[in-house]
């Protein structure tokens, strides 16, 4: 269960904590899938309500949903599951595969799951003027593989709302202290070889 309390843990077949994706280790996961991780394994079979995808994303209606229209988008690969000498999962981040662990490479990515999950909203007939996309920054996540938020508003209650803060920045950073980010913000954080992380940056 994480610090929100955002993410039950989900009735589908149980995974191995030491199974882990890499095409090396011996385990039965493909390169780039986590055993461990539930969104490696998003599937209407294994419980989610998938609305959208494609080879490289997919996208499922939020569980505990703080919007009307909340939906998660995920590229279907857990990203930066290694360190650079790391050979085996077990000595990744703990943080591996969220919103912190992007970098400049990964610029172009975020800016598709922008337009993506735009086309989404607009799919389910979301205002331009009322949305919110973002990801939540670790440790303030409940899961560790990268995930946007697309919500059309209002938030269905001030308790929801205060879980997803934009601060804006100003002239001389991105964003302020907060716990969500925009896809905006980490495209303008990333392009200056900078890490996304909870305080002013």
């Amino acid at each position: 269960m994480s610090c929100w309390n955002l993410w039950p843990i989900r009735k589908h077949r149980p995974l191995k904590d030491d199974q882990r994706a890499n095409s090396k280790d011996g385990s039965d996961s493909p390169p780039g899938i986590l055993a461990s991780c539930s969104f490696c394994h998003v599937s209407q079979a294994n419980g989610f309500n998938v609305v959208y995808e494609d080879d490289r994303y997919i996208a499922f209606r939020d569980r505990n949903p703080a919007s009307l229209h909340h939906i998660q988008l995920i590229p279907r690969r857990h990203i930066r599951l290694f360190t650079k000498t790391a050979t085996r999962c077990s000595s990744f981040d703990s943080s591996a595969g969220s919103v912190r662990t992007l970098n400049h490479s990964d610029v172009e990515m975020v800016k598709e799951m922008e337009t993506l999950g735009n086309r989404i909203l607009d799919d389910n007939q979301a205002p331009r003027e009322a949305r919110k996309l973002g990801f939540h920054i670790p440790p303030l996540n409940s899961v560790n593989h990268l995930h946007l938020h697309l919500m059309s508003l209002p938030h269905l209650s001030r308790v929801k709302a205060y879980k997803y803060p934009v601060s804006r920045g100003n002239t001389t950073h991105a964003k302020g202290f907060s716990w969500f980010v925009t896809p905006s913000q980490v495209v303008h954080i990333l392009e200056r070889d900078q890490k996304v992380g909870v305080l002013s940056v």
